[in-house]
């Protein structure tokens, strides 16, 4: 577990806590600590493949992974509010 964390974990977490850091520096990304932003991005993707390792991808509720991966981005980059001509 320790060198799946130092070589992959915290490289990742790091470089996109890093590119949060410097988006709030230029008024891009709303304040807070860049760490818990990390995992708020990639929470639902965790999720998601935890659900498929520990119930398999044959329950009725397996989400689909390209499809949460899709969705979840444009929440992220536009958030949950509904635009008008946007399904």
């Amino acid at each position: 577990a320790r060198i799946w964390h130092a070589e992959a974990i915290d490289r990742v977490m790091s470089t996109v806590a890093g590119i949060i850091e410097k988006a709030q520096a230029r008024g891009a990304a709303p304040a807070g600590d860049p760490k818990l932003y990390v995992l708020s991005i990639m929470g639902p993707m965790m999720m998601a493949m935890l659900f498929h390792q520990v119930f398999g991808s044959d329950s009725a509720h397996a989400p689909d992974l390209g499809a949460l991966a899709e969705q979840h981005g444009r929440l992220l980059l536009h958030g949950i509010e509904p635009r008008a001509g946007v399904g």
